[in-house]
């Protein structure tokens, strides 16, 4: 049944691009599609593009999408970007150029002008007990900082960032 699934979902990948491009072909010059290739499927997490928004967009539009932790899972130390599919092969991941993206006051994250396929990162997504545990040192820490702030004249939330 996978098996068939990931057929259907190939086949739907390699004809979306294809209508877009015979749609656009009443035009003497049609617009590039640019393919945005999501991350794999998660056990932790969930990646949609926002209503109005394909895995396929004309070159130089926007696209914009969201992430969401599934049960048990956090988002609060976890990094999201992307970089240019057609990086060479062999290059180190540390030597790809990832761009970080963030995401708006309604979570919801947008790559500017697309010029290029593009692949989408979500990385450091933690079990939401460790993301607590986390949170609460960082809160002991933060409070112990500002004692000691009082104490020596700076101010914390300066030195936050």
């Amino acid at each position: 049944m996978k098996k068939v699934i990931s057929i259907l979902l190939a086949l739907v990948l390699l004809a979306v691009p294809l209508a877009v491009y015979a749609a656009a072909e009443d035009d003497d010059t049609p617009d590039k599609v640019c393919c945005i290739t999501p991350p794999g499927e998660s056990y932790m997490f969930t990646l949609e593009p926002v209503e109005g928004y394909e895995y396929y967009v004309k070159e130089g539009d926007d696209f914009q999408f969201t992430v969401k932790a599934k049960e048990g899972y956090s988002l609060e130390f976890a990094v999201v970007y992307y970089y240019a599919t057609n990086v060479l092969e062999g290059v180190a991941d540390d030597d790809i150029l990832q761009t970080p993206l963030e995401p708006d006051a309604d979570g919801v994250y947008t790559i500017d002008r697309v010029t290029t396929d593009l692949t989408i990162v979500v990385s450091q997504v933690t079990e939401a007990r460790q993301a607590s545990l986390f949170a609460n040192i960082r809160y002991i820490i933060h409070l112990i900082l500002a004692v000691l702030g009082r104490l020596f004249g700076f101010n914390v939330d300066a030195i936050d960032g």
